[in-house]
């Protein structure tokens, strides 16, 4: 997180000062495959790999490989038949980013989106393979799971043209000098083989669901970007829904300046944004409106269960209610600032609901539990904040604090006060904290000041459902005359 600013000025100084739109792997772009890298090394603490770039990846692919085995029987055996075609075709994260909604599981990215169309259109839902998933009825798996094959797994700087190799040597040259750290050629390459690798594998699946539009979240992972390629070789339009904060330092989002969104071929041809002010994405948008807002507004009364009423009434007469909504943080040290503990023990008055994210490890829970009852903290809830969806708790709570998380952003319809507390993430969010959207406050006094000024909930949150659907279903109409436009202009150039 050190100088955020500046290594997000380095990627885009390397964009404007390199033909970067000219690097390429066979027809594959290069640039999104070393942009992403670049922006992951920028994210995290951990050493680079060796720099060179002449290392074959053999052991990644052997990797896994009797799981690959069990896996393809799983696929001839059980998976074959549920392959149908499609108006619209989703697919899942490999991550964990469900809500727990009435005892199941939701996606809350893709399947509020299935429940408003599934009326009116075909949908499918693609759900990526994990370790809990093997004996489910259906799902696919990730490229490396795909089947027995061991093929295009030696990639190295010889496989690349002349040209290729000196402008990576030089970005690479460049970047040293900027930051004095290598580029990670070997997650470069062993990116380029997923995403070779993946291609295959996807193109049979979409041949089977010929889907007119490809819905899918978080883009920028190596398997994504090859079921981009593959949906752009059969003329399949592909949309990013939006996930979270996407503003100017999120590389992979912001920049882009050497050439039209249609010319790379790993990045979507369009994203679904929230709104205007919530991405800095200007490859193409469609706003189309947060549909999980919307979803749980147009089902509010069949989510309060009993057990949310009665959790309800026994805030009525606390002061204020807090919800700290934590990141995906491996380290649990990293999940709360240490003056919001501090905060806690200030005012007994004042009701804490503790948000782990659903991602975080188990473990982390009775960590959390241990440190809070160590600190003498009583006047908090931790487990049945798992039980209730995010947009409910936003709906019981007058603030929502974070230290990072963009879930600061999904609160700011819902009538609350959203403060952030880590100085690291302040400049992400600067935009909306300099036009007093959200606030910003590091010390204990400033996040109690912030708390007792916040507004009584009124019920006067800012959600017009007629304008929200308005908003969505134009959105869709507007993809669905760009899918037949790419439809239709493949037909007459084939």
């Amino acid at each position: 997180m050190k100088n955020l600013e500046r290594n997000a000025q380095i990627i885009s100084e390397i964009e404007s000062k390199f033909n970067v739109g000219s690097l390429k792997y066979h027809d594959i772009d290069i640039w999104p495959i070393l942009k992403l890298v670049m922006y992951q090394e920028i994210h995290t603490n951990k050493d680079s790999f060796n720099s060179k770039i002449n290392n074959p990846i053999f052991s990644r692919a052997l990797a896994g490989y009797v799981k690959k085995i069990f896996v393809f029987i799983h696929q001839r055996i059980r998976v074959r038949s549920r392959f149908k075609k499609t108006d619209f075709l989703f697919l899942t994260r490999n991550e964990n980013y469900n809500e727990k909604i009435n005892n199941q599981l939701f996606d809350r990215h893709i399947d509020p989106m299935i429940d408003k169309l599934k009326d009116n259109y075909s949908c499918s839902k693609l759900k990526i393979f994990t370790k809990r998933d093997f004996f489910q009825n259906f799902y696919i798996t990730p490229y490396f799971l795909s089947g027995p094959k061991l093929n295009k797994i030696f990639i190295n700087l010889e496989s690349f043209d002349q040209n290729t190799q000196r402008e990576l040597i030089n970005i690479s040259d460049y970047y040293y000098s900027s930051v004095k750290k290598h580029i990670s050629f070997n997650y470069v390459l062993a990116y380029l083989d997923t995403i070779s690798r993946s291609v295959d594998y996807y193109e049979r699946i979409l041949s089977k669901f010929a889907p007119k539009v490809v819905f899918l979240t978080c883009y920028y992972s190596p398997d994504n970007m090859g079921l981009i390629y593959a949906c752009k070789n059969l003329k399949i339009l592909t949309v990013d829904i939006q996930h979270g904060q996407q503003g100017k330092y999120h590389s992979m989002y912001n920049g882009w300046t050497n050439k039209l969104n249609a010319s790379y071929n790993l990045i979507p041809d369009k994203l679904w944004v929230w709104g205007n002010d919530t991405s800095y994405y200007k490859l193409g948008c469609v706003i189309g409106g947060n549909p999980f807002k919307l979803w749980n507004l147009e089902n509010s009364e069949e989510l309060e269960s009993e057990k949310l009423k009665q959790f309800r009434t026994n805030l009525n007469n606390k002061k204020k209610v807090i919800l700290f909504s934590c990141s995906a943080e491996p380290n649990f040290d990293d999940l709360i600032h240490e003056n919001v503990f501090k905060a806690m023990l200030n005012d007994d008055e004042l009701f804490w609901i503790i948000r782990l994210h659903p991602n975080s490890p188990k473990v982390f829970y009775s960590l959390m539990n241990d440190k809070l009852n160590e600190l003498g903290v009583v006047n908090y809830e931790l487990n049945l904040s798992q039980e209730f969806n995010l947009i409910s708790l936003f709906l019981i709570s007058d603030v929502v604090m974070v230290n990072n998380s963009s879930v600061c952003i999904e609160a700011l319809d819902f009538d609350v006060t959203v403060i952030v507390v880590h100085e690291h993430w302040k400049i992400i969010y600067q935009n909306l904290i300099n036009d007093g959207s959200i606030y910003f406050a590091s010390t204990v006094n400033e996040m109690l000041n912030l708390i007792y000024k916040s507004n009584k909930k009124n019920n006067t949150i800012n959600y017009n459902i007629q304008r929200m659907n308005v908003m969505f279903y134009e959105g869709i109409d507007s993809i669905l005359d760009l899918s037949d436009n790419l439809r239709e202009k493949s037909k007459i150039t084939a």
